[in-house]
């Protein structure tokens, strides 16, 4: 009897070194979503206002309850981040303007990432709207998002229509004319600039293959508000190809 008791003792004992010993190390995380993922603790306290996580946006209300019902919400940029879970340190970027957001049980529609200047397209009731990478509602511009599609959107954030198809056919990727430049500032404007660029000249390298002699070629990189436009020319022809249209690098 003695002799079973002892193996009870020990294995309670190898349970709480192995099993115990997981919920301790879980435990010393500084920073996690409570149980039922409502709240978000930093060293012990739930947070609120608009936070970070991961690569997305949630709102906490004042008692650090995750906002559960969907909808628009207009808030400051400023929002805060955890550095470092294991040691629970908090950075704030300050952001004192103010700007629109959808809230998704809690989460902020955007883009997720990508490019700076990247948008992503979401349908709201029917309607298109556009959210950059911190869950700001795009307003009053042209936005395109890493696939290289083109929206306009009006004051109100809504996606202009008519306007979002003529810009996207004019910066169809492949297409080619001798007047492109002259077609994309008539849908785009003038451009904020315009700078010579390397190209891969890929519409004389599709036909000819990889041996730049055949024909002498240069790239156009036209750069706007939100957007570049990239271009190439056979300098012997004076055709331009469009190489696509993608968020600005800054």
């Amino acid at each position: 009897m003695k002799k079973w008791m002892g193996l009870g003792v020990l294995l309670l004992c190898l349970l709480c070194a192995f099993g115990g010993g997981k919920a301790y190390a879980a435990s010393k995380k500084k920073a996690a979503w409570d149980a039922k993922k409502t709240s978000y603790l930093v060293n012990g306290k739930k947070v609120k206002g608009l936070w970070k996580i991961g690569k997305n946006f949630y709102y906490f209300n004042s008692k650090g309850k995750l906002l559960k019902k969907s909808g628009w919400k207009t808030l400051k940029g400023t929002y805060s981040y955890v550095k470092s879970v294991k040691k629970g340190t908090v950075k704030k970027k300050k952001d004192n303007t103010k700007y629109k957001f959808y809230f998704k049980k809690g989460k902020a529609l955007c883009s997720g990432g990508g490019s700076v200047q990247a948008v992503k397209f979401f349908t709201i009731k029917s309607k298109k709207y556009g959210f950059d990478e911190k869950g700001h509602l795009t307003v009053s511009g042209i936005w395109a998002n890493d696939s290289g599609k083109v929206y306009s959107f009006d004051e109100k954030g809504l996606a202009e229509k008519e306007k979002s198809a003529a810009l996207t056919a004019v910066v169809k990727m492949d297409r080619r004319a001798m007047d492109l430049i002259d077609q994309v500032k008539k849908e785009f404007g003038e451009p904020l600039k315009m700078r010579e660029v390397d190209t891969c000249n890929y519409f004389d390298h599709a036909e000819k293959g990889y041996d730049d002699n055949y024909y002498p070629y240069t790239g156009w990189l036209l750069t706007y508000d939100h957007v570049d436009i990239s271009i190439s020319q056979n300098t012997e022809t004076g055709e331009y190809c469009m190489e696509g249209a993608f968020p600005a690098e800054s």
